[in-house]
């Protein structure tokens, strides 16, 4: 009961403040207008088209949905909103200034709706400035107390890279507490973001100045890669400064990951392996992948996992003629078979098989493939470690069986045609 009464009051009190501001920049418009010298007359329409001024553009605002913005969150979007429903109150003010006007001669009384042009152009300046400045106000009042609160429960963090996932990553950590961090200034070696701020945290310097920076905050305990897309040279080398400075080295998921909505940028992780070893993008020579597997039967081993079906889906784009997939695993093959058979246009010949097993060549014999791209292999080193025996098994026998059975088969034995 307490609580429902509680909404009740905040959205009238929102109501009340937002036609406080709009009734002050009708006011202001009028005052500016006529330069303090408010003649009796233009006082007399001014009275007059108040509330059917300001009532309009409630009305705009409340079209566009402007009341139901949350104050704290109010961004771009929410400004552009703002502008798109205050100028469209102006257009359709413009229009009956113009036809009010027109038919001032024959009906007297509408000299009340005749508010000069100007008036309604100020008073749209000043209605999108006090309607946005309003919900600008609050929310700089939230997320400084925000962030008083956090500074005395968080630990202070040091991010490495100024870009579009640091920007976020950055206003994550200052409106959570729940996150238990506060960044205290990026590191970036892009020379236009020097003495930058980004979402109210500065730009403290370049990579090669970490220890200087580091030395200027002597809470500070860890850092965090917020460039997904950093070269595992470079990340290996803010894992050595920081390492060397006593401090611990986190990161956050791949760029592709956030945009898809795989996961969260806050999903904050120890730096793996695969981070260390990223390798820079290699450039596709289209036309050889093309005139290799275009019009021809195509095998691909291990065609569920992560780089055996992306290589199907590539020969599929490519034009092959047929192309058979072989899968140890029987869900992610049947994942991968199911996508095809929506997107792609040749045949497709599905295969639950160990490469290691004698069923491999049967299969072999059978499709008569005249190219074979070989991806069935256990590729998590840390994992494998614990159980070098099934990578030995997978990695090195799989791959000489594979080999020695598509040569039976009679793969195209080109460099390239079989892997």
């Amino acid at each position: 009961m307490f609580e429902r009464l509680w909404q009740r009051m905040h959205r009238a009190v929102r109501l009340g403040a937002d036609l406080g501001a709009l009734s002050l920049a009708l006011w202001l418009a009028w005052i500016l207008r006529f330069e303090g010298a408010l003649t009796f007359q233009a006082f007399k329409r001014a009275m007059f088209m108040w509330p059917w001024i300001v009532g309009c553009q409630y009305l705009c605002l409340t079209l566009f949905d402007v009341p139901r913005f949350a104050w704290s969150h109010v961004g771009l979007r929410e400004a552009r909103k703002i502008c798109k429903a205050l100028g469209l109150a102006l257009l359709i003010f413009c229009f009956v200034r113009g036809v009010s006007g027109a038919l001032t001669p024959k009906v007297a009384h509408l000299t009340y709706t005749s508010v000069p042009y100007g008036v309604l152009l100020i008073d749209a300046v000043f209605a999108v400035a006090l309607i946005l400045g309003l919900r600008v106000l609050r929310r700089v009042q939230i997320e400084e107390r925000r962030a008083e609160r956090a500074k005395s429960d968080t630990r202070p963090v040091l991010l490495i890279g100024a870009g579009y996932a640091g920007s976020l990553l950055a206003r994550e950590l200052t409106s959570r507490q729940d996150l238990g961090r506060t960044p205290v200034g990026f590191l970036d070696d892009d020379a236009y973001k020097q003495g930058r701020l980004i979402e109210g945290v500065p730009v403290l310097g370049t990579l090669e100045e970490l220890a200087e920076v580091a030395a200027q905050h002597e809470a500070l305990e860890e850092v965090l890669i917020t460039a997904p897309s950093m070269s595992g040279e470079r990340v290996r080398l803010v894992r050595h400064k920081a390492n060397a400075l006593g401090l611990a080295v986190k990161t956050i998921p791949g760029l592709y990951e956030i945009v898809s909505g795989e996961a969260k940028v806050s999903q904050i992780r120890d730096v793996a392996i695969e981070d260390l070893l990223r390798r820079d993008p290699v450039k596709l020579d289209v036309s050889s992948v093309e005139a290799l597997v275009r019009d021809r039967v195509v095998l691909v081993t291990g065609a569920g996992g992560s780089i055996g079906s992306e290589l199907c889906r590539q020969v599929a784009h490519f034009g092959a003629k047929r192309l058979v997939l072989v899968e140890q695993a029987e869900n992610p093959l049947f994942a991968i078979f199911g996508e095809l058979r929506r997107t792609a246009t040749c045949e497709l010949a599905p295969y639950v098989v160990d490469v290691c097993t004698p069923r491999l060549g049967q299969v072999m014999q059978s499709e008569r493939p005249q190219v074979v791209l070989h991806a069935a292999a256990h590729k998590h080193v840390p994992l494998m470690e614990i159980t070098p025996g099934e990578a030995v098994l997978n990695n090195v026998w799989g791959t000489k069986n594979t080999a020695d059975v598509a040569q039976e088969a009679g793969a195209d034995r080109r460099p390239g045609g079989s892997q």
